[in-house]
């Protein structure tokens, strides 16, 4: 015998069968919403940064506007105390001006008269100086030019004094034994001696250099000696005694050569007149 299904056991069948027909699309329902939520969540989030940039830019808008403000107000205060600043100056000068034109004029004059007179003295004695300077030049080129030289020849003074500058001037010659020597000394007819060494004397032993600084020893009343230029015509002079008497006259030079014997006559005899003028 079969047995007829109860009603219990139908609809147990029923809702099993309608939840396995139902339950994708409650899953479906269940993932759209979650997704609808994390969207709106997203939309909240970005409400909420776009409301915090507009606050901050209200904020900057405001601190702008207020440092625009006080900009305006001190650029104000500049150009007011600058428009002040001006008058004061301006009345400052016209009342100068108008007090101390006369006053003004007065120290300007006198500070152009002090520097002009400061720069005249200045010049004046630069100008005396160079003024001394070439009354010395002159006062010694006319002592050299008018000084009395007297060549001791051998045979070659004579022909480089007359063809060079000396030849201008006063010059006398003598030659061995140079007996006019000691009346030229006596009447103060000598300024400056040009000496011909004697080579081919024994042992170099120049006997009458010898007897010139004697004779210059005894007849020079001057304060300062005679100047000697001794001209060796490219030799040496090795004589100890000879050396040692030039050695105590002290004015005395060499002069080996024609140039040597033109340059040394002249700056031997500069050298002696400054000599004779500090005497």
């Amino acid at each position: 015998m079969v047995k007829n299904p109860s009603f219990w056991g139908i609809t147990v069948a029923l809702f099993l069968a309608a939840f396995l027909t139902l339950h994708p699309g409650v899953f479906a329902a269940e993932k759209a919403e979650q997704d609808l939520s994390e969207k709106v969540e997203h939309l909240e989030k970005e409400m909420k940064q776009l409301s915090a940039k507009a606050d901050s830019y209200d904020y900057l808008k405001e601190e702008t506007k207020a440092y625009r403000e006080f900009v305006e107000g001190e650029w104000d205060r500049f150009i007011n105390w600058f428009i002040v600043f001006v008058g004061i100056a301006s009345g400052a000068i016209a009342f100068l001006n108008w007090t101390s034109q006369k006053e003004i004029k007065n120290n300007v004059r006198e500070q152009l008269h002090k520097q002009v007179e400061e720069e005249l003295n200045r010049e004046t004695k630069r100008l005396r100086s160079r003024i001394r300077d070439l009354e010395e030049v002159v006062s010694r080129e006319s002592w050299l030019r008018s000084s009395k030289i007297l060549a001791l020849d051998r045979g070659r003074l004579k022909n480089i004094i007359s063809s060079s500058p000396l030849n201008q001037q006063n010059v006398t010659y003598d030659s061995p034994p140079f007996n006019r020597l000691p009346y030229l000394l006596t009447k103060g007819e000598v300024d400056i001696i040009v000496y011909e060494y004697d080579h081919e004397s024994e042992e170099l032993r120049d006997e009458d250099l010898i007897y010139l600084l004697d004779q210059l020893k005894h007849h020079s009343n001057r304060s300062v000696p005679i100047p000697i230029v001794i001209y060796t015509n490219g030799k040496n002079v090795d004589n100890t005694e000879i050396e040692g008497l030039l050695d105590q006259y002290e004015w005395y030079t060499y002069a080996n050569h024609r140039i040597t014997l033109i340059a040394n006559t002249y700056s031997l005899t500069h050298a002696y007149y400054s000599e004779v003028k500090n005497a």
